[in-house]
């Protein structure tokens, strides 16, 4: 991809400027020991950027679905910001951010349908993306079945893979399953794109955030899937994608037949890059999903802080500010079920910026 020097300069001056107004620890810290979601709707509102994203939330009546949904405005307006500047000096990054939206939001959607309430679904995306997405706004406002989902989705990239796991008729579809499928075929595509776009150190920059989080995601799937189903080799096997840089495809295949789900952290903390690499004060009360998210999250703080390159800084940038609104949305329900702050602060992975 070729960037002039002032449009580069521009980008990382950008990127990393919105990446200094991220929550502190401090913020953390207070938003952790709220006491209700209206006091963290307060605290957000008072004292942190996210203040425009809520300014129409009154923090009197607020409740989780409303707060969420402000957050997730707030990030498809990073989106919105680094897509009308990425495209004027290149498009794979803007194209990745596109299709990542996409994602995320038919698989909110997938979520409320599984629960039976797609009802509760509100695809308000920026005028922006809109313009941008072949999906059938209109028409997946009104749908209540998988079938009616496939038919406001058909002209979208994901429509195949969707379609590919339907479930047959008279059966319920398994969200986890068609999230995990969703996910693999996404990064299987943007490992593609980074492979025949980028050169040099920004390739290598590329792989490598892009490796950790689907190297990790690996991990995390085998790990759970073993603990709560008991699944075997080929069940887990079928359920990642089989990408390997750090993690040698022979040390996941031994984390894949591991007895159980400890045996698996066993192998993956002492055998693996990633493993080797923690420090055991990370381990102490956090559970594995929040060290995969951990991980991930120090990898991109690594690429955004140190590199030249505008397109590492722009995906780096993309991951940070997703862990953080996903970390202000484990702290609201946690909040909501009145866990203690020390509980709240096993569950986030983004406080030790």
């Amino acid at each position: 991809m070729n960037f002039s020097k002032a449009a580069s300069n521009a980008l990382l001056a950008k990127c990393r400027a919105m990446f200094g107004k991220r929550l502190t620890p401090q913020n953390f810290a207070d938003l952790m020991s709220c006491r209700s979601v209206g006091e963290v709707a307060a605290y957000l509102k008072s004292n942190t950027d996210y203040a425009d994203a809520l300014s129409s939330v009154n923090e009197t009546e607020v409740h989780r679905g409303q707060l969420e949904n402000a957050l997730d405005k707030q990030l498809f307006k990073k989106y919105e910001s680094l897509c009308r500047y990425e495209l004027s000096v290149g498009e794979n990054t803007a194209d990745y951010i596109l299709l990542k939206t996409e994602l995320r939001q038919l698989l909110k959607f997938l979520r409320l349908l599984s629960a039976g309430k797609p009802q509760d679904y509100i695809f308000s995306l920026p005028s922006f993306f809109a313009k941008h997405t072949k999906v059938d706004i209109m028409r997946l406002s009104q749908v209540t079945t998988y079938g009616e989902f496939l038919s406001a989705i058909e002209l979208s990239p994901f429509y195949p893979l969707f379609k590919q796991k339907a479930p047959a008729e008279g059966e319920d579809f398994v969200y986890s399953v068609i999230d995990t499928a969703a996910h693999n075929y996404f990064y299987e595509n943007a490992i593609k794109n980074a492979e025949k776009n980028y050169t040099g150190s920004a390739k290598k920059e590329m792989l490598d955030l892009l490796g950790t989080r689907i190297e990790l995601n690996n991990v995390l799937t085998a790990y759970r899937l073993k603990k709560y189903f008991r699944a075997d080799t080929a069940t887990i096997s079928a359920m990642i994608y089989p990408y390997h840089r750090k993690i040698k495809a022979a040390e996941l295949r031994e984390m894949m037949l591991a007895e159980n789900s400890r045996e698996i952290l066993k192998k993956f903390y002492n055998e693996t890059y990633y493993g080797r690499n923690i420090h055991q004060e990370d381990l102490e009360n956090v559970y594995f999903d929040n060290v995969v998210r951990m991980l991930v999250y120090r990898c991109a703080r690594h690429y955004i802080r140190s590199s030249v390159n505008p397109s590492t800084v722009i995906m780096a940038y993309l991951m940070l500010s997703e862990t953080e609104i996903s970390d202000i949305v484990t702290i609201i329900e946690s909040v909501r079920y009145l866990l203690p702050p020390s509980k709240i602060n096993e569950l986030i992975a983004t406080n030790d910026a």
